[in-house]
């Protein structure tokens, strides 16, 4: 299960990461200020500017600088609904993707209309087994 919220980690290696760049800015800025005669004051508020953009970015992108977040973009674990029997092969749908599908070991088929849950990816094919129903809880 992925961690949820930013870690220390995560934040050590953003900073370390936009150093450069903010080096790079100041540089240019510092350039800029020889050339054109840009006050002081513009060159320091470009640079305060510079900083909050990445300090408001860092809440965005963080989970690329985490190594420990896991896979977000894996579909095991997750539900959808079967457009067609799976039968061997056919298709279901999943946060309003269509994905090609097939039962999970043991099983035979799945018919349309019925909820599954994903077991594994195999490359762009998902292997999945029906979700239990309300009706299956109860007894």
């Amino acid at each position: 299960m992925p961690k949820k919220g930013w870690t220390q980690k995560a934040l050590r290696k953003y900073i370390l990461l936009e150093i450069p760049p903010l080096l790079l800015f100041a540089g240019f800025l510092w350039l800029l200020r020889l050339w054109t005669g840009l006050p002081l004051w513009a060159a320091g508020g470009l640079l305060v500017l510079w900083t909050i953009k990445d300090i408001i970015l860092f809440f965005y992108t963080w989970p690329a600088y985490d190594a420990g977040t896991g896979n977000r973009y894996s579909m095991v674990h997750q539900t959808g609904l079967t457009e067609e029997r799976l039968n061997p092969e056919g298709y279901i749908r999943i946060r309003g993707e269509r994905w090609r599908a097939r039962p999970g070991p043991g099983l035979a088929r799945i018919e349309s209309g019925q909820r599954v849950r994903v077991l594994a990816e195999e490359g762009l094919t998902l292997l999945v087994e029906p979700e239990p129903s309300a009706s299956d809880a109860d007894s």
